[in-house]
């Protein structure tokens, strides 16, 4: 079966703060976020405490958690629908490679880190 990619656009679905694309990295509201496209780490903490506050009520959550250094991870990843011949679950949005920044189909990211 073959893969279904998706582009940074398809995956801005829940907003943006500053101009950073936010989305959760997970099922729950107090999940890991990520911010998608190459922005400074400062506009990106910025950009996942107001995604949490307006969207769960969180304050503060980035920097409660730990040093907030210590909480972001960047890379490239592509990112595909999900596939059933690998038993993954069809009601997931969508399923995150990393990958190479040369890779085709590859979307910066940086992966801010709460729980």
């Amino acid at each position: 079966m073959p893969d279904t990619y998706l582009t940074a656009a398809d995956l801005a679905v829940e907003g943006a703060h500053y101009g950073v694309p936010v989305i959760g990295a997970g099922d729950d509201d107090d999940d890991d976020l990520l911010a998608i496209g190459d922005h400074p780490p400062r506009r990106v903490l910025a950009a996942c405490n107001r995604y949490a506050r307006q969207r769960s009520g969180l304050r503060n959550p980035i920097t409660a958690s730990g040093s907030a250094v210590d909480n972001i991870r960047r890379g490239h990843a592509q990112f595909r629908r999900p596939r059933l011949d690998l038993d993954e679950d069809p009601c997931w949005m969508w399923v995150m490679d990393d990958c190479a920044p040369d890779a085709e189909h590859a979307v910066p990211y940086t992966l801010v880190v709460i729980s």
